[in-house]
């Protein structure tokens, strides 16, 4: 692999606290507003840029890293308790019965 195709910004996943839960290396320059890991975990973009200046790294990265910190932010569409639990499902409606008349004989009526 040369070096020009190896990834080159970090991504760095944070608790509201500040604690990494998880990072890695990426070749993408523009990062989304929201991201999620795993299925349950919400985190919103924090700060890009260069990520060696900010307060979360604290010189852990070599100047001039650059990417993005994402915060973990309470899940607001996500219904944490249904997430393993499939809705039950729906009962079948009961459907109209059709009836069949007799034949009526020409002239009876």
């Amino acid at each position: 692999m040369s070096d020009s195709s190896k990834p080159t910004n970090i991504v760095v996943l944070v608790t509201a606290l500040g604690k990494p839960v998880f990072q890695f290396f990426t070749d993408r320059d523009e990062f989304p507003a929201t991201a999620t890991y795993w299925r349950d975990r919400v985190f919103v973009l924090g700060y890009q840029g260069d990520i060696a200046g900010h307060p979360t790294a604290a010189g852990l990265l070599p100047t001039g890293t650059l990417g993005a910190i994402y915060v973990e932010a309470e899940p607001w569409r996500l219904a944490l308790g249904n997430l393993d639990k499939p809705r039950p499902r729906r009962r079948a409606r009961k459907t109209a019965k059709i009836l069949r008349f007799p034949m009526r004989e020409a002239g009876n009526g």
